[in-house]
């Protein structure tokens, strides 16, 4: 954690009113004596946010100086706005810092009521979204492996004319099931290893293990976990199909 206190003079200024990263400020200031319209400059795109500051009449003595600061900002435009946002913010810190000057002249021993830092903290690791969305991409390439081989035992058997020899073999009908079911949760199996096998190889290729999948990145023990979703989920629509 690091705490942003950010010091002008001998003063503490809040940390809240510094953007994170300064912008780049470029002044058009008019020349003495000739026609300056803001309103113009801004319509035409010239600048982005146009101030004027009119400093009337100097206050009493010992009281903070009077100023009145006029900001003219363009319509629908984010930069505009963006810009007039960080001159309030730096006008805000002009003006609590005017005020504690002041306020320290007239008393030597006043102290700030309320002094602000800013901590930064940690999140916790939350994980990836894309770890949540992988194991239902494994399945549907998998179940996609175990479709083909289901047909063939199938209505494959009907179109090579092999259903009546198959059905008149010594062999109980259980076994044949059985049989046929092995043999797709199988190739299910097979075809979800080799998907698995080649996206880590892809991920570790490509480099994009620990930007998708957290710092940890494709690990042994994350394969091992998936590789039992799969196993479940194969035997599950295997017997469907």
């Amino acid at each position: 954690m690091v705490s942003k206190v950010i010091q002008a003079g001998n003063e503490e200024l809040d940390a809240t009113l510094k953007p994170e990263v300064d912008p780049d400020i470029q002044l058009f200031l008019p020349e003495v004596g000739a026609e300056f319209d803001i309103e113009s400059l801004l319509s035409q795109s010239a600048a982005d946010v146009g101030i004027k500051i009119d400093l009337g009449e100097p206050g009493n003595a010992g009281s903070p100086p009077n100023a009145k600061v006029e900001l003219y900002e363009v319509e629908e435009s984010p930069r505009s706005s963006e810009a007039a946002l960080f001159l309030e913010r730096r006008l805000a810190a002009a003006n609590i810092q005017l005020f504690k000057s002041w306020a320290k002249q007239r008393r030597q021993d006043l102290s700030i009521p309320i002094r602000q830092s800013r901590k930064m903290v940690k999140p916790d690791d939350q994980g990836s979204a894309i770890l949540g969305l992988l194991p239902l991409v494994l399945l549907l390439m998998t179940v996609t492996g175990g479709v083909y081989p289901a047909i063939d035992l199938t209505a494959g058997e009907r179109e090579r004319n092999t259903m009546e020899t198959l059905m008149a073999l010594p062999v109980p009908r259980f076994r044949l099931l059985a049989a046929k079911y092995v043999a797709v949760v199988t190739v299910t199996l097979l075809t979800g290893l080799m998907n698995l096998l080649a996206m880590g190889v892809t991920l570790y290729a490509l480099q994009l293990d620990k930007s998708l999948l957290g710092e940890t990145g494709f690990t042994i023990g994350l394969a091992l976990k998936l590789l039992l979703v799969l196993a479940a989920f194969a035997l599950f629509y295997s017997a469907v199909l």
